[in-house]
């Protein structure tokens, strides 16, 4: 595949992309995409896809809720530089736009590059930094092997330039950079040598089909969309039934009722004029249509495993074991995505730690482990007597890692506080 070759598949992946991150903001394009009829012409796109996106960021991507631990022979000093690059990063906040972004379309990409630290801020030769890129922007060249690997990328930032911009990124330690002229050819412009082992870019996926966690139910919501939007016209039809009035129309008004014969039809079905103003009467079937709304709504639940929470069985019982079993669902499938997902987080680590390579830190030999916690309702008073219960037969740390980041926002500098006798929380004296 030459490179007019990829420019014309990254072109092609634009509509699909469009339209998921349409749905994803609750416009939905089967609904919408018509031209305008005659009134009334309602189109009223449910917002589920994003409620299904949102839904599971909040739960497993909430900016904090995934950490990061390490181990090996300096994993302390990996520990602390890996933090500064992460703060440096935004990271919580990146890895949350990645994560819904991976559930809107199947798949996100992370572009890799690395700035000079002139300011010396962490004693670094070069900054690793990394930033979320359109996956509409992206081709990904993989191996034929059994274990695929990455072995080239391809970006091209949108522009409204006729030129254009590729950036080839290549392993062994080479990313070329490509401008295209205006003779439609590629050509090379500049060549830049970077420490990376892997094409700087990476590949967040939530399941092996790369498939938008809404996807299984499209068709479902566009039947939701249809139906309400039709009882919505039919509503607005019954609204804009016509009031006759005889005697305050106009000639004009009464002419256009003869010529149409209205009244004579009126009253060859023997309606009394002296009985007008009247209304046009329509029946609308409301209870047939809210049970097929309530009927799609609960199979797009069902599908999607994700709970509706303004359920009144969801949230008649608040108790944190009750809330856990009905969120059992919800778990099942965001620890699939989690596993995939969380290949695309080790791929992070490995190409910053190419970079910090230059500063002399080696991250070859520390191992990363990631760690999530739930964003759940917290009950602090079974939580706190858990705590307690387990104390005689854990250790501190360990009992303190139960505490969710908002109560227990670093362990070791609590265990410090323990150790210090110095209470967590300080107030102020008084006046």
């Amino acid at each position: 595949m030459d490179l007019n070759d990829i420019e014309k598949h990254i072109e092609g992946k634009k509509y699909t992309y469009i339209m998921n991150e349409r749905y994803s903001l609750g416009e939905n394009t089967e609904i919408l995409k018509d031209p305008p009829k005659n009134s009334p012409d309602n189109r009223v796109p449910t917002a589920f896809a994003k409620l299904a996106i949102d839904t599971v960021t909040g739960y497993a991507a909430k900016p904090g809720s995934i950490t990061y631990s390490y181990s090996g022979d300096n994993e302390e000093q990996v520990a602390e530089i890996m933090g500064e690059v992460y703060k440096w990063n935004d990271e919580p906040l990146t890895t949350n736009e990645l994560y819904s972004e991976m559930l809107t379309h199947g798949k996100a990409c992370e572009l890799h590059f690395y700035t000079d630290d002139s300011d010396n801020t962490f004693g670094l030769t070069r900054l690793p930094e990394f930033r979320l890129v359109p996956s509409s922007e992206v081709y990904l060249q993989y191996s034929d092997s059994l274990s695929p690997k990455m072995e080239a990328a391809y970006y091209i930032p949108s522009t409204d330039e006729e030129d254009k911009i590729m950036y080839e990124l290549l392993p062994m330690q080479m990313n070329t950079y490509i401008k295209k002229k205006k003779a439609n050819k590629w050509s090379l412009e500049n060549e830049i040598q970077t420490p990376y082992k892997t094409p700087n870019m990476v590949e967040y996926v939530g399941n092996r089909h790369k498939t938008s966690i809404w996807n299984p139910v499209k068709t479902l919501i566009d039947a939701h969309d249809k139906l309400i939007s039709k009882a919505t016209n039919e509503i607005d039809r019954f609204a804009l039934a016509m009031l006759l009035l005889p005697f305050e129309a106009d000639e004009e008004f009464v002419s256009k009722l003869n010529e149409m014969k209205v009244i004579d039809r009126l009253k060859e079905n023997g309606e009394n004029l002296g009985d007008l103003p009247k209304y046009l009467d329509r029946n609308i079937q409301d209870e047939f249509i809210q049970n097929m709304a309530n009927r799609y709504e609960r199979l797009i639940h069902k599908i999607l495993q994700v709970p509706d929470f303004s359920d009144e069985n969801f949230a008649g019982n608040t108790s944190g074991v009750a809330i856990q079993y009905k969120l059992a669902g919800l778990e099942f499938v965001t620890s699939s995505i989690d596993a995939y997902f969380d290949k695309g987080l080790q791929r992070r680590y490995e190409l910053v730690g190419d970079v910090l390579s230059l500063s002399g830190i080696n991250t070859s030999e520390v191992s990363q482990t990631i760690n999530r916690t739930r964003n759940l309702p917290l009950d602090l008073m079974s939580l706190a007597d858990t705590a307690v219960k387990l104390s005689p037969v854990l250790s501190r740390e360990t009992v303190l890692k139960l505490f969710p980041s908002d109560v227990v926002d670093s362990v070791e500098e609590e265990l410090l506080r323990l150790d210090q006798d110095i209470p967590a929380v300080v107030m102020p004296e008084d006046e």
